[in-house]
């Protein structure tokens, strides 16, 4: 199925499966597709080093699942949007009753971390936050190697993170710690 050229038409969260979008990541926002570009070397390893430490934490808590490489989550209906977070965290009492048909969670994780990449624009990466705390995401973690700095947002706050600083989530992931340079050395 080709994307829908016709501006009056959303494309829905079940359409997804029959097109024909190739390799490159996207969201699906407000009905309309939204390509992303490739994100890099560096960003695939900082992916790679978060979710290794997060994974280790949860092997010992057992507090949930950990989902990496774009993980589709439904965050709104009619019209649909439909994020993949680098990297996405889901209390074990939520995964197993909110699977929807195409296979993507209905609602938002618990947590999203988005690496932030060069093309990012702030204007997306507000909309993105938005999405995933509007739909329930209890935090949105940007993870900035630009900067090296890791922004934590909730409703209604945002806490910049430095690299000397330590990276925590203790309501969803009890003893997880890390100092935030650790993720860009």
């Amino acid at each position: 199925m080709e994307p829908r050229q016709d501006y009056n038409v959303s494309i829905t969260a079940e359409d997804l499966p029959d097109l024909d979008l190739g390799d490159a990541p996207f969201d699906l926002v407000r009905g309309n597709v939204v390509r992303e570009p490739m994100s890099g070397v560096r960003h695939g390893v900082i992916v790679a080093r978060l979710t290794a430490r997060l994974d280790a934490c949860l092997h010992l808590s057992g507090g949930g699942h950990l989902l990496a490489g774009d993980a589709g989550f439904i965050l709104s209906r009619n019209p649909d949007t439909v994020r993949g977070p680098d990297i996405a965290f889901i209390r074990h009492d939520r995964l197993t009753h909110a699977m929807s048909e195409t296979g993507l969670f209905e609602g938002a994780p618990d947590l999203a971390i988005e690496v932030l990449s060069p093309s990012d624009r702030p204007s997306r990466i507000k909309a993105k936050v938005s999405d995933y705390l509007e739909a329930g995401a209890l935090e949105v973690w940007l993870v900035d190697p630009q900067e090296q700095q890791v922004t934590v947002c909730t409703q209604g706050s945002g806490q910049r993170l430095d690299a000397a600083d330590t990276l925590t989530c203790e309501s969803l992931l009890p003893g997880f710690a890390l100092l935030v340079g650790r993720l860009f050395r």
